[in-house]
C-alpha cells in the first residue's frame, strides 16, 4: 500500500533522475508518468519515478548524493536500494514490451502508412508522366497535321496563281451563244424540254 512517504515532489524527482523539473512535467503532461496532487503540489510515485528513469536510461542517482526536500530528506538512505533491487527477466521483459507496445508498435504503424502513402505517390507520378507523354505524342500530331495542311495550302495557292496566269495570258473569248443554255428553274425540272 502507498503511503505519503512514498511519493515525492516534481522538484525531487528530477533531482532523483539528473533532469530539470521541468522534463518530469512534460512526462507527467504526456502520461508517461502518473502524479497526484498534494500538500506540496503534485506528487509522483518513487517507484514510477525509477521505472521511468531506467526506461529512459536515466540512473537514478543515490538519496547521499541527491539533497531532497525537508520532507523527504527526513527518509532514511537505506529505502532506496530496495527499491533499486536487481531487475528480473520477467521485469526487463515487461519492460521491453511497454517499450515495444508504447514507442515502437506507433512508429512501425507510421513507416507502414508513409510505405503506403510514396506508393500511392509513385504511381500517381507515372501516371502523369504518361499522361505528359501522351500530351506530347498528341502536340507533335497536331503539329504535323498543321504543317501538311499549310503545304497543302502553299500547293492549292501556287496552282489557283498559275490558273490565273493561264488566264491572263489567254484572251478573252466570247463564248458563242449556242454553246450557252438557259437553265431551266429548279421549281420546272419535271417538265420536259422541248
Amino acid at each position: 500500500m502507498n503511503t505519503s512517504s512514498d511519493y515525492i515532489s516534481v522538484e525531487d524527482a528530477g533531482k532523483l533522475l539528473s533532469v530539470s523539473s521541468r522534463t518530469v512535467r512534460n512526462w507527467i503532461v504526456a502520461g508517461k508518468l502518473p502524479a497526484i496532487s498534494g500538500k506540496r503540489g503534485r506528487l509522483v510515485s518513487r517507484a514510477d519515478v525509477l521505472r521511468i528513469g531506467t526506461l529512459t536510461g536515466k540512473v537514478p542517482k543515490t538519496v547521499e548524493s541527491v539533497s531532497l526536500s525537508d520532507e523527504s530528506s527526513d527518509r532514511s538512505s537505506a529505502e532506496l536500494p530496495e527499491e533499486r533491487s536487481v531487475m528480473s527477466a520477467a521485469t526487463a521483459r515487461d519492460q521491453l514490451e511497454a517499450i515495444r507496445d508504447e514507442w515502437l508498435a506507433p512508429l512501425i504503424d507510421r513507416i507502414g502508412e508513409l510505405e503506403r502513402e510514396a506508393g500511392r505517390l509513385t504511381a500517381e507520378r507515372e501516371h502523369a508522366q504518361r499522361q505528359a507523354e501522351i500530351a506530347t505524342l498528341e502536340r507533335e500530331a497536331v503539329k504535323a497535321e498543321r504543317d501538311a495542311l499549310l503545304a497543302a495550302q502553299d500547293a492549292l495557292r501556287s496552282r489557283l496563281s498559275a490558273l490565273e496566269e493561264e488566264r491572263a495570258e489567254s484572251p478573252d473569248e466570247p463564248m458563242s451563244t449556242s454553246e450557252i443554255q438557259p437553265q431551266r428553274p429548279w421549281w420546272r425540272f419535271w417538265e420536259r424540254e422541248t
